[in-house]
């Protein structure tokens, strides 16, 4: 393939990934409305595999977009020589921090909420109590709650019907929810708890404390570091802009403060 050839090609997947990620749809979804496998639509989006215009004409549909969008601005794109796009991260620092607690206690569960609203950062919080729930959320097979994929991942080690290690497991062991981080939030401090919990790749182990002070400043810590520290790939900027309607489900409410959610069974 030429040069130009290949440029072309990571651009259509660049804007390719852009409006499923505006549209709030996973690589399972579309893969599915063009029968194919999520793993080839990751690739589409990589660009090292070319779109042919079936192809192109079905994802079009299923995006909601005419075919020549993918090919809006390529010519100043290229005019300008910038690198292959999906080598750049741009953090959008002034959006809400999408969070998805999992907490079976009540109790717990608005403690942390009270926390991040005592916090600086501006947190968006959905909770869910049944372990079953989760991976249907993640999923995107859970209709009725309309949360966008999140940022991070609060998650209690004990949790009933399924415990927290399981969980951990299957969000780790699955391609299209994995680089989702996701912290251990809980009562434990069992040695063994820790270091199964990073064995299990958790990006970080924070034990509950009985002084609300203390408590308050963990989590305000660690909204700080997750939102303003790092760079996340799910917040990322969008650096193309188009006027194409963007669907509700896409983002949770934007007004300051924490939103929470409670799911009780789905």
């Amino acid at each position: 393939m030429k040069e130009k050839e290949k440029l072309l090609t990571a651009y259509i997947g660049k804007r390719l990934s852009e409006r499923r990620k505006k549209l709030g749809l996973s690589l399972r979804e579309v893969g599915e409305k063009v029968s194919v496998s999520p793993q080839q639509i990751q690739k589409y989006e990589c660009g090292p595999t070319q779109l042919y215009a079936s192809r192109l004409y079905q994802l079009s549909t299923v995006l909601g977009v005419e075919p020549v969008y993918f090919f809006n601005g390529f010519l100043e794109f290229e005019k300008k020589g910038m690198p292959v796009p999906h080598t750049e991260i741009f953090p959008d620092r002034q959006r809400a921090l999408h969070v998805l607690l999992i907490e079976d206690d009540e109790g717990d569960a608005y403690l942390i909420q009270r926390a991040f609203e005592i916090s600086a950062v501006n947190v968006q919080m959905l909770v869910l109590h049944e372990s079953n729930d989760v991976l249907l959320f993640l999923r995107n097979q859970m209709t009725s709650i309309q949360f966008p994929r999140p940022d991070l991942i609060l998650l209690d080690l004990y949790l009933p019907k399924k415990d927290g290690f399981s969980l951990l497991r299957d969000i780790k062991y699955d391609r299209t929810l994995s680089d989702i981080p996701v912290v251990i939030v809980t009562n434990s401090m069992r040695a063994e708890d820790i270091l199964l919990s990073y064995q299990e790749h958790a990006s970080g182990y924070i034990c509950k404390s009985f002084d609300f002070d203390e408590f308050t400043q963990k989590f305000d810590e660690m909204a700080c570091y997750w939102s303003q520290t790092v760079i996340l790939p799910n917040r990322q900027q969008e650096a193309v802009v188009d006027s194409a309607p963007v669907s509700s489900s896409t983002f949770a409410q934007q007004d300051y403060g924490t939103q929470i959610t409670h799911a009780f069974g789905g």
